[in-house]
């Protein structure tokens, strides 16, 4: 939607600035999705509530990684 008495902006091909803007936050978007599906669920022989605490604390260098990877995405993506 365009504002009353401003033009929107097009680059030198004549593309919308903001569709541009649009298709680049639908990226970021895509790739804070794919970092999710790389945290595995780890399989537990025996399941029993201190193998489930072990697991997960065996995940936190992933969700160190991921917490990271979001964040530098977060702000690079704007």
């Amino acid at each position: 939607m365009q504002d009353k008495g401003v033009p929107d902006k097009e680059n030198s091909s004549g593309v919308n600035a903001k569709r541009i803007e649009t298709l680049v936050d639908g990226i970021f978007a895509i790739a804070m999705t794919l970092l999710v599906l790389g945290i595995a669920v780890p399989s537990i022989a025996n399941p029993t509530e201190a193998a489930l605490y072990q697991a997960i604390y065996n995940l936190i260098p992933n969700f160190y990684s991921y917490a990271i990877s979001f964040m530098l995405l977060a702000i690079s993506g704007g």
